[in-house]
């Protein structure tokens, strides 16, 4: 049997239990035999259906071939026209039943069509990719994850014990949850109209709203444990990205908002030239020689109205992605009964994870005297650069000098207004 059969019979046995245990509890605990039966039939069934699917994605037959028998391969197009069957309720005969996997209560969308929704979420600014993805085949379970920091291999010598120092991990439960979005459809669709659906509605749309399910979360997490750096220009994002350890800065990046991206890629110097903060190569924003990913102010957004706010870390360090790697379609005849609607449900499933958070970083700032001196450091900067003369050298050293004390006065202040509105 199916593991969704399964599940359907497994609930009207639990239903039964329920009911005699109210009556004859003899025959209640000889349900209980069997319900347990069941419940492992049903995990023997999830694993070989689960295995089936990795076998579709390695591009492995499930059904292997018998002799003198010719098969044909099956197109993208079949797997999901069977799909289209299986969800309007259709017979499905051998060769479409093996090309759709069930899962708890829909079927999983097939691989190629995966293979697309990658390529389309790649058009939205996707925070999991910078994370430390950790696939995973069960719904709950531990993962060991490595404490950061003081990592160095020991010297292990035979006939001696291990060092403490050897051991640099700890368990975290995962629990994988289900993100899902909801679309309405006429109960008299056929299979190819859902198909249709299919490719044109939820694989699209599907991709803008995990992206944005995924990066919320991420943001949670990223937020909880960032610890902030008393800032008044990008400079100070600077020397807060440049001051991490090796380790850290290499996969460091940089999380803003919309405000935050325009106040770097517009900063001008005392001239009004254009300081070129950020650059762009194939496709990806840089700043500082490390990527900014620009986010909805949803997302991220400043304590007060005017200022920018900008978060810095190493997600590999930081974020353990738990992805379960599958996408699953089913059809709901009930959720609209009374609107003589059914219902089609996309879910993907996955878990975020606190792993190491010594990279992360929160700044804030008001942009505007912040701006105003950073610009005029950046100028002199280069002035001093190109002048000749030891005088005015010592001169423009002097003036960088004054604007950098100014730039602690504007903190100093900053911190007298906090401890006065406290």
């Amino acid at each position: 049997m199916k593991s969704k059969e399964i599940l359907k019979l497994l609930k009207a046995k639990r239903e039964e239990a329920r009911a005699l245990a109210e009556t004859d509890m003899s025959k209640a605990r000889e349900m209980l035999e069997e319900i347990r039966e069941l419940e492992k039939d049903l995990e023997t069934a999830q694993e070989l259906e689960e295995m089936e699917l990795r076998e579709l994605a390695a591009g492995k037959p499930v059904n292997p071939k018998k002799p003198n028998e010719e098969v044909r391969e099956a197109t993208k197009e079949d797997e999901l026209r069977a799909l289209g069957k299986y969800m309007t309720g259709k017979a499905l005969n051998d060769e479409e039943r093996a090309l759709v996997t069930v899962s708890d209560n829909g079927a999983l969308l097939p691989q190629g069509y995966i293979n697309e929704l990658m390529v389309l979420r790649d058009g939205f600014p996707s925070l999991k990719k910078y994370c430390h993805v950790i696939p995973v085949t069960t719904k709950t379970g531990k993962m060991p994850i490595a404490t950061l920091g003081n990592n160095k291999l020991s010297k292990l010598t035979s006939n001696q014990p291990i060092e403490e120092g050897a051991i640099s991990t700890n368990s975290v439960l995962y629990d994988v949850a289900d993100y899902g979005k909801f679309v309405p459809v006429e109960n008299s669709l056929t299979d190819d109209e859902v198909v249709g659906l299919i490719q044109n509605v939820i694989i699209p749309d599907f991709a803008e709203g995990s992206v944005a399910a995924e990066n919320g979360e991420i943001m949670t997490v990223v937020k909880a444990k960032s610890t902030k750096v008393e800032s008044t220009s990008y400079l100070d994002l600077e020397n807060a990205m440049d001051s991490q350890v090796p380790a850290v800065k290499a996969g460091l990046i940089t999380i803003t908002n919309t405000a935050g991206y325009v106040h770097l890629k517009n900063m001008k110097d005392s001239i009004g030239r254009n300081l070129n903060l950020i650059t762009n190569v194939n496709g990806v924003d840089y700043f500082n020689s490390k990527p900014i990913i620009t986010l909805s102010d949803e997302d991220v957004s400043p304590t007060s109205d005017g200022n920018v706010i900008y978060y810095i870390a190493n997600l590999r360090e930081l974020i353990k992605f738990i992805d379960r790697q599958t996408l699953e379609i089913a059809k709901s005849t009930e959720f609209l009964f009374n609107k003589n609607q059914d219902c089609l449900r996309a879910i993907e499933r996955f878990d975020v994870k606190e792993g190491a958070a010594r990279s992360a970083k929160v700044l804030e700032f008001n942009p505007v005297k912040g701006s105003e001196i950073a610009a005029e450091v950046e100028a002199l900067k280069a002035r001093e650069v190109e002048a000749s003369d030891k005088e005015l050298k010592g001169l423009i050293a002097q003036l960088i000098k004054s604007l950098s004390e100014n730039t602690e006065e504007i903190k100093e202040e900053k911190e007298t207004k906090g401890k006065t509105n406290k």
